[in-house]
């Protein structure tokens, strides 16, 4: 059914239209922008050469509000969030006593042997204290959870390390009952897994039931607790949807998965897609198990990874395009990779680094077979810098994420190579920032994303999912503050909120190669847009992470459509059917 958008502020980011009141749309794509006279007039002309099948075009008042290009998250990890909420929340607990009455609470809720498995403690999406002492205070021993749910076996999962990252980066705190740890096997006798995981033991050398990792991402969850802990199918599959939601109700209408999928996730989005439930676009890159193979790394390329090179496989709304490439290995990811295929929620494989010239050998034959790569920080440049001498790398969009610190070297490389990047305000900005600080030698080469963006590079930005909404990434490029409101010198790094808008989608599509069709509200696009709850352009800055989508469109369908909102911009949505051939409306909703 054809939509016109009218009474809109709407920024296309099309220089040919930079602003227009009206939108008119017709079989997914934009056809008109400008007043809502030309765009009803377009309409009206289809309307009048096509079929009378009793579909109408919808007219939707947007009450003034500013609609925007669909978002383009490009480090998503979006089926992370909805398996969030699979286990119970405890946000919002202050005190020890408060989680065991939260235990006790979901004991008398649970069958006598159900497990009890709840999300971590703290406030997401950081989970920050204010010293790892009083995150300690917070967890139970076992003998404090076996009093609490006596009937049932109890684990209060840990962290994702990356969620908080600064300033305590590699400290993860968990806690089991008795009737857990028997479950899966940890007895006073038993020896921790890594040397990074502590079994926290009392005077006597008895397991208290608390433990404590540092590292980014628990190795006990991947192995102990694996039998308990463990996400299936089924799970992934609704946890997608529920990801969706969120992403389409802060405007997000497309997600890249840079850090790579599992098959499992990968399986996840195919089955949404072959049932038409696919409500986002999603570009996926694969993660590769090498010790896995068959083959060498380097025979694996054009063996089992060829369907991946060019263009992939699938379509526009859901692509597998190109390998994630890591060149750094860590101890503990030889660890959490034993425990693969499974890869809980992370949603990509641990073990897939690769030693350096092994690695330099995969990215040249990767560059011959015309294959993306997909790395993790600046640091890859070097390593894409030697392939590009097997073939070519510009125009096949190789891509460095999680970029923070770009020094003018880093900058000069992407260039000259035709690689694209990608940042993460949150982690660099609001976590980091104090890096910076401590090392003003380094500061104004800390986001210098105006640096960036006025050399041409193809640039953009990406949540992390920490939180899941790209506007309190916006919200970080433009207010470049962090957690203890400190803020960061900008030289080359303060961005104008278009410029800003720009890299969340227009930026985002040019990494993707794809801003011919998307990026951007111009005739011809797909017609994927947000219609926000207040004006990103001129809303208060600290009003900025809060933004929410009223209506979100992905190729021509309202994905997201809230009827009943209303906000500091205007009052409700107003959608009405009419027949343009007569000028008459036949439905009205409020």
């Amino acid at each position: 059914m054809p939509d016109l958008i009218v009474n809109a502020r709407v920024t296309t980011l099309d220089p040919a239209t930079p602003e227009a009141d009206a939108v008119a749309i017709a079989d997914g794509r934009i056809r008109v922008v400008g007043s809502a006279s030309e765009a009803a007039a377009a309409l009206a002309s289809l309307a009048a050469g096509a079929p009378d099948d009793g579909a109408r075009p919808r007219i939707l008042d947007a009450g003034g509000r500013r609609v925007v290009p669909g978002l383009i998250d490009m480090h998503a990890h979006l089926d992370r969030e909805g398996l969030k909420a699979a286990h119970p929340s405890m946000a919002g607990l202050n005190h020890r006593d408060d989680v065991l009455g939260r235990i006790a609470e979901l004991a008398r809720a649970a069958a006598p042997g159900a497990w009890i498995i709840t999300m971590p403690l703290g406030e997401p999406p950081f989970h920050f204290f204010e010293s790892p002492e009083a995150e300690a205070a917070l967890y139970p021993t076992r003998g404090e959870l076996d009093a609490a749910a006596p009937d049932n076996p109890v684990y209060v999962r840990p962290i994702i390390g990356f969620w908080r990252w600064a300033p305590l980066p590699d400290r993860l705190v968990s806690c089991a009952n008795s009737k857990a740890m028997a479950a899966v096997g940890l007895t006073d006798d038993s020896a921790a897994p890594s040397p990074s995981v502590t079994l926290e033991r009392d005077d006597h050398g008895r397991l208290t039931g608390r433990f404590f990792e540092a590292t980014t991402v628990s190795i006990l969850e991947l192995t102990a607790f694996a039998r308990a802990v463990r996400y299936g199918a089924g799970d992934r599959v609704e946890g997608l949807r529920r990801s969706m939601a969120v992403a389409l109700g802060t405007g997000t209408t497309m997600v890249f998965e840079g850090h790579g999928v599992d098959p499992a996730v990968a399986e996840a989005y195919r089955h949404l897609h072959s049932t038409g439930a696919l409500a986002i676009r999603a570009e996926l890159v694969g993660s590769p198990r090498w010790n896995a193979l068959s083959r060498s790394p380097v025979e694996a390329v054009s063996a089992d990874f060829a369907r991946l090179a060019g263009y992939g496989i699938g379509d526009d709304r859901l692509r597998e395009r190109g390998l994630f490439i890591n060149l750094r290995a860590h101890p503990d990811d030889r660890i959490r990779g034993a425990a693969g295929p499974y890869t809980g929620l992370a949603g990509y494989h641990f073990d897939t680094a690769l030693p350096a010239e092994t690695g330099e050998n995969v990215l040249a034959a990767m560059a011959r077979s015309g294959m993306r790569a997909v790395g993790l920080s600046p640091s890859m440049l070097d390593a894409y810098a030697n392939a590009a001498r097997h073939g070519p790398v510009a125009g096949n969009g190789w891509l460095v994420q999680h970029c923070g610190h770009f020094p003018p070297t880093a900058l000069e490389a992407a260039l000259r190579h035709g690689v694209g990047a990608t940042f993460l305000p949150v982690e660099a900005i609001f976590k980091q920032a104090f890096i910076a600080h401590e090392s003003p030698e380094i500061a104004p080469d800390w986001m210098p994303l105006r640096r960036v963006l006025r050399a041409g590079l193809p640039a953009s930005i990406a949540t992390d999912n920490i939180p899941p909404s790209l506007f309190f990434a916006l919200w970080c490029c433009l207010a470049r503050r962090d957690r203890d409101g400190r803020i960061l010198p900008e030289p080359d790094g303060a961005l104008s909120r278009l410029e800003s808008l720009e890299l969340a989608t227009l930026g985002a599509a040019r990494c993707l190669g794809l801003d011919d069709r998307l990026g951007s509200i111009a005739p011809g696009k797909r017609a994927d847009l947000a219609i926000l709850d207040r004006d990103f352009l001129t809303c208060d800055i600290d009003a900025i992470p809060s933004i929410r989508s009223v209506a979100t469109m992905v190729d021509g369908d309202w994905c997201h459509l809230d009827l009943s909102s209303s906000g500091p911009d205007g009052p409700g949505l107003l959608v009405e059917t009419t027949d343009l051939r007569e000028g008459r409306s036949r439905e009205s909703t409020a």
